[in-house]
């Protein structure tokens, strides 16, 4: 689901409870409200808000450090394609194939991480090979005249390995990290809460406008959580293929000089 979409749930669900604690209690007898029993929701709410607000502050930290490893991702790809082209520059002109294949598959990543961000992963576009193992095949084939040769050899060799281990690079990959029973959960608990909001607010503009500002607030809370943790579409980009990008042009130059 889309945060738009997980979004939008949630306020419906915050609102039904709301409405729902408002019928209740203007509904309930004398009888069935005392002080006895407003204090018990009270101390109930306390305990359900602790809960919800730890477990809040967890989701958006786990959908932080989800959104940074995704960027830190392409970040170091970029700088290890850099270095690949580097170490097969200095192999001379019996790299020239192998440095060709990598600038092809840079090309083609760009193009795979775009569709990444739009659809996510799972569609046509990422399930395409770019040619990452056949890079290594290639570079292995190289022949080495002397020992500084095979250096170079193993050293592009491990950074081709280092590269193939990203995500954007597998022909599957997560589209987020937070499985949806965790959200139902929390959408839940934090439902139970305003639905003892309602219980308590008076039946007038005042009451009945403050429950739908918090639950506006609380749901844009939920909206920046999924979005964190969201690869395609959203405010938040969560994956660019601009390192990529700024790898190649610099890869070229070097091809030029």
């Amino acid at each position: 689901m889309t945060p738009i979409t997980v979004t939008s749930m949630s306020v419906m669900c915050f609102l039904l409870a709301s409405g729902i604690g408002l019928w209740l209690g203007q509904s309930l007898p004398l009888s069935e409200w005392s002080r006895e029993t407003q204090e018990l929701v009270k101390e109930s709410r306390r305990l359900v808000v602790g809960i919800a607000t730890l477990s809040l502050s967890l989701i958006l930290a786990w959908a932080t450090t989800s959104f940074n490893e995704r960027q830190n991702e392409i970040e170091n790809s970029a700088s290890k394609i850099v270095g690949i082209d580097s170490t097969l520059s200095k192999l001379g002109t019996k790299a020239d194939g192998s440095r060709e294949m990598l600038h092809s598959i840079v090309e083609k990543g760009i193009v795979r991480i775009d569709a990444i961000a739009t659809d996510g992963f799972g569609t046509e576009a990422t399930r395409k090979g770019i040619g990452i193992n056949k890079l290594q095949l290639q570079i292995l084939d190289l022949t080495s005249d002397n020992q500084r040769e095979e250096w170079l050899k193993s050293s592009a060799l491990g950074l081709v390995k280092e590269l193939a281990q990203y995500k954007w690079l597998q022909f599957s990959g997560a589209n987020g990290s937070i499985q949806s029973p965790v959200l139902i959960i929390m959408i839940i608990w934090i439902s139970i809460i305003f639905l003892s909001y309602g219980m308590v607010s008076p039946l007038n503009w005042t009451g009945v406008t403050t429950l739908l500002v918090v639950s506006g607030v609380t749901s844009s809370v939920i909206f920046v959580i999924m979005d964190l943790d969201s690869t395609s579409g959203g405010l938040i980009q969560s994956i660019s293929s601009e390192p990529l990008k700024a790898a190649l042009q610099q890869i070229d130059a070097a091809r030029i000089k």
